[in-house]
């Protein structure tokens, strides 16, 4: 997006246990990676109890990222840095260069909700982390010239907190011309699910869904197939792995797990932010399930763009709804692609980057 706008651009980024970097990749911009051992130990949660900042926060510093940043900066001498994550506030906080925080969502709302999720003593370790984000979020992002908000609840969030830097709500968008949208109308469609299996948000939902909804459904209809594809999924998995159940785990390509599923299924309990797959999956024209957290700050309406799911019942009824009504499905995928076209569009929300990056600079 950024050389669309005819503004130079270079990231710096983390490659972590859980984030690796890999160096095939083509990003969009010029990218370093450095080496950041970010997992966590015991014993490193267990000494953070005597601190007062996030584990989460303390696990993410490196000094061989802080001058690599530095590095950068002196070389590049960028008119602003664009920061991805509240965790590296601390290596912008003293810099005399502009910054913007994307604010990809609210991050204390994942653990607070996660820790809901858990049991004793996980529980109150995570609502303790989660209390911990809370404070130290709203206090960071004072520190930022910029909020770059991918939702409304997440610009309500900032302003609550009195910030009064430029603040610019600017949805996730996708290249829509990279989705091909396949027909909907398999007379057995497949059902899918496609998101890190890494994050506990996801794993937590997934495992609620194949415990309390697909033995219903399957009941229902015996030759129904579900895929499941996610980085790193836990060994845990493939005990509901069978002859209706596929993991396939990390996938080369999500456009033709898109084009192969008409029906895309989003059980989510915890987390905070948008959901990018449900973006994805509008974008390729499928037809959607998801639970209310997980249509959170999406600005699309239930019945119209997807299906709204509350509890297992309803959500093994949505299911079934599609799963026999191809025209149900295909209403449903063409209202999502729309969607996506007007309002997730990247070519469409270019403009509105530059003007928030314009204004920021006082040009």
């Amino acid at each position: 997006m950024w050389q669309a706008l005819g503004w130079q651009a270079e990231g710096l980024t983390m490659h972590t246990p859980s984030h690796p970097f890999d160096p095939k990749a083509s990003p969009s911009v010029p990218l370093t990676a450095v080496v950041v051992h970010s997992r966590p130990t015991l014993l490193g949660a267990g000494l953070n109890l005597l601190s007062r900042y996030p584990y989460h926060l303390v696990r993410f510093q490196s000094p061989a990222y802080a001058k690599a940043l530095q590095q950068l900066v002196e070389r590049f001498q960028p008119n602003l840095i664009q920061v991805e994550s509240l965790y590296l506030t601390p290596y912008v906080a003293n810099l005399s260069v502009p910054c913007v925080y994307r604010v990809h969502n609210i991050e204390s709302q994942i653990w607070l909700r996660h820790s809901q999720q858990v049991t004793f003593p996980l529980s109150w370790y995570l609502r303790l982390q989660g209390q911990r984000i809370a404070r130290y979020e709203a206090e960071a992002i004072h520190r930022y010239a910029g909020l770059l908000c991918i939702s409304e609840k997440e610009a309500d969030w900032a302003r609550a907190q009195d910030y009064t830097g430029v603040c610019q709500v600017l949805p996730f968008a996708v290249e829509i011309e990279r989705y091909p949208v396949a027909p909907l109308g398999n007379p057995c469609p497949k059902i899918g699910f496609l998101g890190s299996l890494e994050w506990l948000p996801n794993r937590h939902g997934l495992e609620w869904f194949l415990r309390q909804v697909w033995p219903t459904f399957r009941r229902w209809y015996p030759e129904a197939k579900l895929s499941i594809a996610g980085r790193n999924p836990p060994a845990a998995l493939y005990r509901y792995a069978d002859s209706s159940v596929q993991i396939l785990g990390e996938i080369p390509d999500a456009q033709a797990f898109w084009q192969a599923h008409e029906i895309i299924v989003v059980p989510l309990f915890s987390g905070s932010g948008i959901r990018v797959k449900v973006i994805e999956a509008f974008a390729a024209g499928r037809a959607v399930i998801a639970t209310p957290l997980a249509a959170e700050s999406l600005m699309a309406q239930p019945g119209r763009h997807f299906l709204l799911a509350t509890d297992a019942r309803s959500f093994a009824e949505a299911l079934a709804e599609l799963y026999t009504d191809p025209l149900r499905r295909k209403e449903l995928g063409q209202a999502a692609r729309h969607l996506a076209e007007t309002t997730y569009n990247r070519r469409l929300l270019q403009e509105v980057l530059r003007t928030f990056y314009e204004t920021l600079l006082g040009k």
